[in-house]
C-alpha cells in the first residue's frame, strides 16, 4: 500500500513539475536560435510561392511637396488652418502586384494608378525581377519604355515597402528578402496582439551621434506553432512611431501561416498620417512550378537599356535601344544630348566615322605637343645665345 502511495506522489510531484516548466515555456519569449529553427524549417515547406496582391495608397499631399527632411522639419508645426486643410488633403490611387518567389529569385510586376508631378494620377506599370545571378527591371520614362540590368543580383523591390510583409512571411530567413535576426534581443515579456502571445524582438539603430535607444526597430513574432511570423513591425524614435506594419494571416493552411491582409502607416514628424498603404491578398499559389524564364524580362522593341554589366571606351554603362529581331542600335557617350526620338530614327554611327573622329582627336593633340615642345626648346636656345653674347 505504502508503496502505491510513494508511486502515487511520484507521479503527482513529476506531472507539477511537468505542468510548471510548460507554463514557464509558454509564458517566455522565444530565444533567437529557436525562431531561426523555426524559420528554416517554413523555408523547407514553402519552396516557391506566387500571389496576387491589390494595394490602395492614401498619401498626403504633403508629402509629394516635401523633398527633404530639412523642410520636413519646417512642416512639423504648421498654422492651425494651414495643418487642418493639410489634414485632409489626401489623395488615394491604386495598385495591382502580381508576384512570384522562388528565394532568391523574385518576379515583381505592378500595375495601376501613380499621381505624376501635379498629383493627377496617371497609369503606371514596372516590373522587376531578380534570377539569382542578375537583376533587371522594366518601367517607363517621359512616354517611352526604359530598363535596366544590373551588375549583382540584389533584389532591387527592397524599397517598395508595401511588400514586406509578404517577404517577411515567405523568406524570412533570406539574406536580401527577409529580416536578419543576427541584432535583435528578446524582451522578458511577452505582449499580446490579436490575442496571440508573442515575442517581442527589439533592435537599437541608434547612429552614433545619438543616444542608445534613440532610434529602435520593434518587432512582434508569433509562437512557434504560429510559424514565429511577424505579426507587427515598429520603426520608433524617441519612442514614437514613425513606421507601423501590422499583418494578418491565415493559420489553417497544411503548410503553416499565410498572409491575407496587412496596413502600413508611415507617419510625420509631427505625427500626421504621411502614407498608409491597405494590401489584401487576392490568390495565392504554395510551391508552383516555376521555369528559369519566369525570373527573366524581354525587353520590348523601343526599350532603352542601360547594361550596368558592361562599358564602353569611357568606361560609362553601356546603352542602347532594342529594335526587331534582338537587333541593338548602340547609344555611344558622344550622343548623350540626342533625343530618344532622335536615337530611335537613326543608326549608330559607323566604326570608320568614330575611328576617323577619334585620330583626329589624338592628331591635334600631338600637334600641340609637338608645337609646345618646339617654343620651350626655341626659348631654352635663345636665352642659352643671349647669355653667351
Amino acid at each position: 500500500m505504502n508503496r502505491i502511495f510513494t508511486l502515487h506522489l511520484i507521479c503527482i510531484i513529476f506531472a507539477n513539475s511537468f505542468c510548471r516548466v510548460s507554463l514557464a515555456s509558454e509564458n517566455s519569449p522565444l530565444q533567437i536560435d529557436e525562431i531561426l529553427t523555426v524559420w528554416k524549417q517554413r523555408s523547407e515547406r514553402i519552396q516557391s510561392a506566387s500571389f496576387e496582391v491589390s494595394v490602395k495608397q492614401t498619401r498626403s499631399k504633403r508629402h509629394f511637396k516635401l523633398n527633404s527632411d530639412e523642410e520636413e522639419e519646417k512642416a512639423v508645426n504648421p498654422a492651425p488652418v494651414e495643418e487642418d486643410k493639410l489634414a485632409k488633403d489626401y489623395i488615394t490611387f491604386n495598385l495591382n502586384y502580381s508576384l512570384l518567389f522562388d528565394a532568391p529569385r523574385v518576379f515583381c510586376r505592378i500595375k495601376g494608378q501613380w499621381p505624376d508631378k501635379s498629383l493627377q494620377s496617371k497609369d503606371f506599370g514596372r516590373t522587376m525581377v531578380t534570377d539569382g545571378k542578375y537583376a533587371s527591371d522594366l518601367g517607363s520614362f517621359q512616354g517611352h519604355p526604359t530598363g535596366t540590368i544590373y551588375a549583382d543580383s540584389g533584389w532591387r523591390g527592397n524599397s517598395i515597402f508595401a511588400l514586406k510583409p509578404i517577404r517577411w512571411a515567405l523568406c524570412p530567413s533570406d539574406a536580401s528578402l527577409g529580416i536578419p535576426l543576427n541584432e535583435f534581443k528578446p524582451i522578458p515579456e511577452l505582449q499580446s496582439i490579436d490575442n496571440i502571445q508573442c515575442t517581442v524582438l527589439e533592435r537599437d539603430i541608434s547612429q552614433n551621434s545619438e543616444a542608445p535607444g534613440y532610434r529602435k526597430i520593434i518587432l512582434w513574432i508569433t509562437p512557434e506553432q504560429n510559424d514565429c511570423v511577424v505579426l507587427k513591425y515598429a520603426l520608433q524614435e524617441m519612442g514614437r512611431t514613425i513606421v507601423a506594419y501590422h499583418c494578418q494571416y491565415d493559420f489553417s493552411q497544411p503548410v503553416g501561416a499565410i498572409p491575407t491582409s496587412w496596413f502600413t502607416i508611415w507617419f510625420f514628424k509631427d505625427g500626421g498620417t504621411r502614407i498608409r498603404i491597405d494590401a489584401n491578398v487576392k490568390s495565392h499559389e504554395i510551391n508552383p512550378v516555376v521555369e528559369d524564364s519566369d525570373f527573366q524580362i524581354d525587353f520590348p522593341v523601343g526599350t532603352f537599356v542601360t547594361d550596368m554589366r558592361k562599358h564602353d571606351r569611357y568606361n560609362h554603362e553601356l546603352n542602347y535601344i532594342v529594335r526587331k529581331n534582338g537587333k541593338k542600335r548602340i547609344v555611344l557617350w558622344e550622343e548623350r544630348d540626342k533625343t530618344y526620338d532622335e536615337l530611335l530614327a537613326s543608326n549608330t554611327p559607323q566604326p570608320t566615322q568614330q575611328i576617323n573622329s577619334t585620330i583626329n582627336i589624338r592628331f591635334l593633340i600631338t600637334v600641340i605637343n609637338v608645337i609646345l615642345v618646339l617654343v620651350i626648346l626655341s626659348i631654352v636656345f635663345y636665352k642659352r645665345y643671349k647669355t653667351k653674347a
